[in-house]
């Protein structure tokens, strides 16, 4: 597959409309103006970060007490894998108990308008409290 000016880094890529706001990259943002007419081409880099997975192999023990102070703290708690990278697999990569904790949605984090309501930062607090309280090595 190739882009219509014939580049073949286009493969798996899919084209979009791009909206007028981004366009204004072009030009400075403080003093916006009219946009030229017309299509643009717009390229852009790979994904910022791509990674292996988080594997719980020598992490399970600290998630198992990160859970627990979960529960005691809200009263339940769900342990899932999520299908978005972190850091966090390079850490456990390198042997280092490794979990991936904290509040908000995950829909809402790195976007525009991220944004945390305070009784879940207050509740991921006191959990992040009473974890540390605990800790004993593993």
């Amino acid at each position: 597959m190739q882009d219509r000016d014939g580049d073949p880094r286009a493969a798996g890529r899919r084209s979009a409309a791009c909206p007028t706001g981004v366009d204004r990259i072009f030009g400075n943002p403080l003093t916006p103006g009219p946009l030229p007419k017309g299509e643009w081409n717009v390229e852009h880099d790979a994904p910022y970060m791509e990674g292996p997975a988080l594997s719980d192999e020598k992490s399970h023990l600290l998630a198992e007490r990160l859970v627990a102070t979960v529960r005691e703290t809200t009263g339940g708690c769900r342990q899932r894998g999520v299908p978005y990278a972190t850091y966090a697999a390079f850490y456990s990569g390198l042997g280092i108990p490794t979990v991936v904790f904290g509040p908000g949605a995950i829909e809402q984090a790195h976007t525009a308008d991220e944004w945390i309501a305070l009784d879940q930062l207050e509740q991921a607090s006191e959990v992040f409290y009473r974890f540390l309280k605990s800790w004993r090595p593993l």
